[in-house]
């Protein structure tokens, strides 16, 4: 072995070796989340990749996107639990999050909040005329399929806006909001499920 490549071994960070199988629903979750993006099949076990610590949770790989990735969060006692999307990491310089990864990771710059951009996204903004009336509370289960088409509906600008403003302490968004005057809305915690 070269002095090159005991040099190279040394500056290698040492990942965690924590690892654990993805079960299909949560692969089926990664690929929802990144149905606007590009990538390959997700995977079906998945590491930590992070250099070793002491906590208990780990963020690990569950399908690469050349836009982001998407990462799963798991224990050494449970499998993966919940996903999350990532922007791309910077290519300036190797990445040290784990071997082989296309980039540095940084923290990502956020987007100049720019409030008129939500109109074109499919939010009413304050003042609109729709938000003062008055909203029709569902009557299940009678309105059951009136009820989930809201929410698709909520579900599909409330898509549109976290593409554009990641909102990583989250966001929610109600059915007035995008002009429908109904008692319903959805709430995305950070990094969570959405409720």
């Amino acid at each position: 072995m070269s002095d090159t490549t005991l040099a190279n071994a040394a500056l290698r960070p040492v990942r965690c070796d924590a690892e654990t199988d993805v079960p299909h629903l949560m692969r089926i979750f990664a690929k929802r989340l990144s149905i606007h993006t590009v990538g390959g099949e997700p995977a079906s076990r998945t590491r930590c990749a992070l250099e070793p610590h002491e906590g208990v949770e780990h963020m690990g790989r569950v399908r690469e996107l050349r836009e982001g990735a998407v990462w799963v969060t798991f224990t050494r006692e449970m499998p993966p639990y919940q996903a999350r999307l990532l922007r791309p990491c910077a290519r300036e310089e190797r990445c040290g999050l784990y071997e082989g990864h296309p980039g540095r990771c940084l923290a990502a710059e956020p987007e100049r909040w720019e409030p008129e951009r939500m109109g074109e996204l499919g939010v009413l903004l304050e003042g609109a005329p729709e938000l003062a009336a008055p909203v029709r509370e569902f009557d299940l289960p009678r309105e059951r399929e009136e009820a989930a088409r809201t929410v698709r509906e909520i579900e599909t600008v409330l898509d549109r806006v976290l593409r554009a403003y990641p909102f990583p302490g989250g966001v929610g968004l109600s059915a007035p909001q995008i002009g429908v005057p109904r008692a319903a809305a959805l709430v995305q915690p950070p990094w969570g499920r959405r409720r």
